[in-house]
């Protein structure tokens, strides 16, 4: 395995697990009333945009990076829209 696979991989690593630092905090606290729904549409449309187009040219780590990433941003979108 060559260095470049390595920073491929936490890259992976990184990206498929950043929004869920937020998505923790929104269920533990239950407010979301300060994020912006407008960030986590763009999150969830790139995501699926990444996850299309990774499908496309059959790049598993783009394809495992950018569900995962669709998961937390749709988590947050569920929570934003139950914000009360």
């Amino acid at each position: 395995m060559d260095i470049w696979t390595i920073v491929a991989g936490f890259a992976v690593v990184l990206t498929a697990v950043q929004l869920f630092p937020q998505v923790y905090q929104s269920f533990k606290t239950k407010k979301v009333r300060d994020l912006s729904f407008g960030f986590a549409l763009l999150v969830a449309l790139g995501c699926l945009i990444w996850l299309i187009y990774g499908i496309h040219i059959h790049d598993w780590a783009v394809i495992i990076a950018n569900a995962i990433n669709l998961l937390g941003a749709i988590l947050l979108i569920y929570l934003k829209l139950g914000d009360k």
